[in-house]
């Protein structure tokens, strides 16, 4: 098992906790994009063991590009979006579905890694992929069905964003 391999099983396990709690609706994508960027490094440091191939180009463009978005979009329009009159603040929580989605991602995405040698140095890319299309979605449909209250959530990323500052 490769480390790339143990490295995005432990995230998709953090990923599903995380994603069954609900949480205030933000819209940060530095996470993502950062966690995209580790895998394009990992994916560079690998790159004298990939055996280039059609079937492993394949494998990236339908396993780390059309399936992260895919099953992003799935999940997207599958969780359960609603505002909190008490906190003023839109929130967001998986549902079962979300859970079962996550399942089917990592199955087929670990079933492409297994077949096709070299593919799994990619899947911190895919992971990010996926992850960044859920959340540019989720703020898209909060947006959308809370235009007026989408303010309050915006407030509050700004002071979450000088917290962590």
């Amino acid at each position: 098992m490769t480390s790339n391999l143990l490295i995005s099983l432990l995230l998709l396990v953090l990923i599903l906790i995380r994603q069954l709690s609900a949480r205030v609706v933000l819209h940060q994508t530095r996470t993502f994009l950062i966690l995209i960027g580790i895998g394009c490094l990992l994916a560079y440091q690998g790159r004298s063991t990939i055996h280039w191939n059609l079937l492993l180009l394949s494998a990236i463009g339908f396993g780390d590009i059309f399936l992260p978005i895919f099953f992003g979009w799935l999940r997207a329009i599958s969780s359960k979006i609603w505002f909190d009159s008490e906190k003023q603040l839109i929130f967001c929580k998986g549902t079962l579905i979300t859970a079962g989605l996550w399942l089917a991602y990592i199955a087929l995405r670990g079933m492409i890694g297994y077949l096709i040698k070299g593919s799994d140095n990619f899947m911190l890319i895919s992971l990010g992929l996926s992850l960044l299309t859920q959340r540019e979605l989720i703020w898209q449909r909060v947006s959308r069905f809370f235009p007026r209250e989408i303010s309050k959530n915006q407030a509050f990323q700004l002071e979450y964003d000088k917290k962590d500052k």
